[in-house]
């Protein structure tokens, strides 16, 4: 029954992209997005955890630590955009890599030339998407990725791994701007085989088809772990910012949301006042977030 929902489910984004129907469903978020989240959720029968937070919040960092080894990729960007997920394998260690198709890839392009359009920074910044993507010249590798179909490694060492996930993922590579998804299995992994650990794109990218791909995936997990960087006592804009849209996108089930504290053993005194204070300040904006209707 559920997989005969989420079939009907492509058929209905149309719809539920409409104004009209956007002016009645007035949540932040769109009915197709939740819809499909919903629909992964029961077509995979897995226990799915995304871990969410702003760029540089330390979610790779968590993540390597949960793997025991250093596989995710920690440079810190709003450019890295593809789902990269973590699991057990019992078929030995390998890297999936799914791309966009065409018609994605247009919608995706659409939106990056209007987020270039109405970007306000200097012209000395490199980081946007569009200079990212000219100066790594990854205009020549859209024949060879576009609209492929999904290719898996099977690398022979750690390092080959390493190299594939990071190729893939990783803003110094010009293919990753064309990986839409990548799965990353590994032998030596103590979870059980449905668990699966999720680092997900920001939502505050400035690309609203990439902020789609992230809100339909947090609808769709099971639990979000929101990393909070705790090596500082101040809190910027930009944090506050997408903790609330996170709160807001599961706002009938903030059950589902973990927070803590990363970073906090950056310093030799690591449990100072002003490491406290950021996480009690973090516990009073949290709580004021989950209070607002």
């Amino acid at each position: 029954m559920f997989h005969r929902y989420y079939q009907h489910c492509l058929y209905l984004q149309e719809l539920c992209a409409s104004k009209q129907v956007s002016k009645i469903y007035a949540s932040g978020d769109s009915l197709f997005n939740k819809m499909m989240g919903f629909g992964d959720k029961c077509n995979t029968n897995e226990c799915q955890i995304a871990v969410v937070g702003t760029v540089k919040a330390g979610k790779s960092m968590f993540i390597n630590a949960i793997l025991g080894r250093e596989i995710a990729s920690s440079f810190p960007t709003p450019e890295t955009a593809s789902l990269t997920k973590f699991r057990y394998s019992e078929d030995g260690d390998y890297v999936k890599v799914t791309f966009y198709k065409k018609e994605e890839w247009d919608q995706l392009w659409s939106d990056v030339k209007k987020a270039t359009e109405m970007s306000y920074r200097d012209e000395d910044d490199k980081d946007d998407f569009m200079s990212k993507y000219n100066e790594l010249g990854a205009d020549k590798l859209i024949e060879s990725y576009l609209d492929r179909d999904s290719i898996i490694f099977r690398p022979n060492n750690l390092e080959e791994l390493k190299t594939q996930v990071a190729r893939f993922t990783s803003c110094k590579y010009p293919e990753h701007f064309f990986a839409k998804e990548v799965e990353v299995g590994l032998s030596e992994f103590n979870v059980p085989k449905n668990v699966v650990f999720v680092d997900t794109p920001g939502l505050n990218d400035p690309v609203e088809y990439r902020v789609n791909i992230s809100r339909r995936y947090i609808n769709s997990a099971s639990v979000v772990l929101l990393c909070i960087s705790a090596d500082k006592a101040a809190i910027e804009a930009t944090e506050l910012e997408q903790t609330a849209s996170i709160f807001h996108v599961l706002k009938w089930a903030t059950d589902r949301i973990y927070v803590f504290g990363t970073k906090i053993d950056f310093h030799s005194n690591y449990m100072d006042n002003s490491n406290t204070m950021r996480l009690l300040i973090w516990e009073n904006a949290i709580q004021g977030i989950k209070n607002q209707p």
